[in-house]
């Protein structure tokens, strides 16, 4: 269910795959980045599933979403017009 092709060997489907493919990290520069080419890719959406696991590290998680709500999010709906 992870693959665009369904013709990739499985061994493809490893951590470097998921992570240029089904995962989107990085700082806000890079998570704006390819949310954007999703976008283009895709055509809009409505929902953002957002998901941490920086739960051993709770002042770690609490900045991540900070970044989500106070940089990213606004950065994402400027470029795509979105009135906040």
């Amino acid at each position: 269910m992870y693959k665009r092709d369904l013709d990739m060997p499985d061994s493809e489907c490893n951590l470097d795959y998921l992570m240029t493919e089904q995962i989107i990290a990085g700082d806000v520069d890079e998570a704006l980045r390819r949310l954007l080419a999703l976008i283009k890719e895709t055509g809009t959406f409505g929902t953002l599933v957002l998901m941490g696991y920086d739960w051993d590290d709770k002042d770690s998680w609490i900045y991540s979403m900070e970044l989500f709500a106070r940089e990213l999010m606004p950065a994402l709906n400027k470029a795509v017009g979105a009135v906040p």
